[in-house]
């Protein structure tokens, strides 16, 4: 399915949609777009956090009922979607209890932090006849579509670098600092954005080697740099994830037989041979509209208007966690040489 051209249909009844975890993002990206989409009737919130609930109820409708246990509110009210923000290491008992409930989920990257916990929650979603979808709102972002007719122009493909750097002065703090909690540093985390974006634009990479580093040797045991080599349909590509880059970037560059296209976070540019411009577009707009389509695309699987592919488990399974799994691995094996 073209996710570029793919039209949504709404259904004609909004499902009933609970939010479990009020950290940042679930209240600046997922809330926002909740009330805005046509498709869903925000109906509960969940934070085990008394203080967090407080601060985000403030902005919420009366009839919005407040938890501070998942199982209570599922017992409690008809909930038909969960989109769930919450650190890595908590979200199996919440998926369990959405399952046990008939409650599908819209889950924040990663889908998993390793294939073992990756297969138990599609066995989980599975077994249940739930649907699982990890949140990729870059998908669903009008720039980063319009890259993928861009790429198409530039012909055979030759060259892949992929850049995606932040500056922290306190990287990987609290829960994304321990490897038992997180699962792993900015390649399981920042890296899932860069990981997708190969996967959609050109397909799954064999990964040729992976080298993973602590640089700022605070109180965290995960990889706070990510480097990588691969090979995809014959190209050969380099890959960088950090959170200590002395600046905040994300690129995403091809080169190919007739020109080369290149992706920013709010730009998409073409060169052609003698690297002059010829085409581009630029936005700083976007995020917003992409939560909502997000939001939108999983109604539309949920109702049984579109195949579920983007939204499966197996998907997952097959594409991204194999693929960081390998990574992980390779890292792992050049450090103990």
């Amino acid at each position: 399915m073209n996710m570029l051209t793919e039209k949504f249909q709404p259904g004609n009844v909004k499902l009933n949609v609970v939010i479990i975890g009020l950290g940042r993002q679930a209240l600046e990206e997922h809330l926002p777009a909740v009330l805005d989409s046509d498709n869903y009737h925000l109906i509960g919130v969940c934070d085990t956090n008394e203080e967090m609930l407080a601060n985000a109820s403030i902005n919420l409708d009366a009839a919005v009922e407040r938890f501070t246990d998942v199982a209570t509110m599922l017992a409690t009210i008809n909930a038909d979607v969960a989109i769930v923000a919450v650190p890595h290491h908590e979200y199996l008992p919440i998926i369990t209890e959405c399952a046990k409930n008939g409650v599908h989920i819209l889950k924040e990257k990663p889908f998993a932090r390793n294939m073992r916990e990756a297969k138990i929650f599609q066995e989980i979603a599975e077994k249940a006849n739930i649907h699982l979808m990890t949140t990729f709102q870059r998908r669903f972002h009008p720039l980063y579509q319009a890259f993928v007719p861009m790429i198409a122009r530039i012909g055979k493909i030759h060259t892949i670098t992929c850049l995606y750097t932040i500056s922290s002065n306190n990287p990987n703090s609290g829960w994304r600092g321990s490897k038992k909690k997180a699962g792993g540093g900015v390649l399981l985390d920042m890296g899932y954005h860069v990981l997708d974006l190969l996967i959609w634009y050109l397909d799954r990479p064999t990964i040729l080697s992976s080298t993973m580093q602590i640089c700022k040797q605070n109180d965290h045991d995960v990889e706070d740099v990510a480097q990588f080599t691969f090979e995809v349909n014959g190209a050969h590509g380099t890959g960088l994830i950090s959170c200590v880059h002395p600046k905040k970037h994300e690129e995403f560059v091809v080169i190919g037989e007739k020109g080369s296209a290149v992706l920013t976070r709010n730009r998409i540019e073409r060169y052609n041979n003698n690297q002059v411009l010829v085409d581009y577009l630029e936005s700083e707009k976007g995020w917003h509209a992409a939560m909502i389509n997000q939001l939108d695309y999983f109604a539309t699987v949920i109702s049984g208007h579109i195949e579920p592919k983007y939204s499966t488990p197996q998907f997952q399974v097959d594409n991204h966690v194999v693929v960081i799994d390998e990574l992980y691995s390779q890292a792992e094996e050049k450090t103990n040489e």
